[in-house]
């Protein structure tokens, strides 16, 4: 917390959004509403893991989620990570979600946050059917990605709304490479139009 309120008396104007590793909204929004009312506006907030099942039909989890989310006072902007690639099947990441049930997901996923949040492979080759599927799902809400990189920007840009950039961009664990962000950037408003 120390560094957001940093961060945002430094950048009183900028969009500031934070991820706390596998917090999901249940204990982070009540944080944000905290720091709201403290003046520490944060403007977004990626949750790793919305809480979605796609073995349920009722969402107990995510609905408490928005439940916080409402009672908090916090009222930014929720990108909610929603079959999310999890390769060390860490319990507190999203649960592996078949092909199948992916647009069904996404359309779950769109009555819980702002921006559904997902990946695009596995550390394998671009998963195209799925984006496609979540796309299709996701509807009018936005969809995202996380851990893009240029080839995927270049393959799926058509059907993303933004992407969550990390590693991909990085010079080293504390700084950002201003080459490839000004490629990555480039990329994505070539792809755009």
């Amino acid at each position: 917390l120390p560094i957001l309120r940093h961060c945002r008396a430094t950048f009183p104007d900028l969009f500031l959004g934070a991820n706390f590793y596998t917090v999901n909204g249940l204990e982070a929004f009540p944080i944000l509403g905290r720091l709201a009312r403290e003046g520490i506006k944060i403007d977004a907030y990626y949750a790793d893991n919305s809480c979605l099942d796609h073995e349920m039909t009722d969402q107990p989890m995510a609905d408490r989620i928005q439940e916080i989310r409402s009672s908090t006072g916090w009222d930014g902007l929720y990108l909610g990570g929603t079959a999310c690639s999890n390769p060390k099947n860490h319990a507190k990441l999203c649960k592996k979600v078949p092909l199948q049930d992916c647009k069904q997901l996404a359309e779950t996923a769109r009555k819980h946050m702002d921006v559904v949040i997902t990946t695009a492979s596995d550390g394998g080759a671009i998963e195209t059917e799925k984006i496609a599927a979540m796309r299709q799902g996701s509807g009018n809400t936005p969809l995202g990605i996380i851990g893009a990189d240029l080839e995927l920007v270049q393959q799926c840009a058509k059907d993303i709304d933004c992407f969550l950039v990390d590693s991909y961009i990085q010079a080293d664990q504390y700084n950002i490479d201003p080459v490839k962000l000004r490629s990555f950037l480039a990329a994505v408003r070539e792809a755009s139009g």
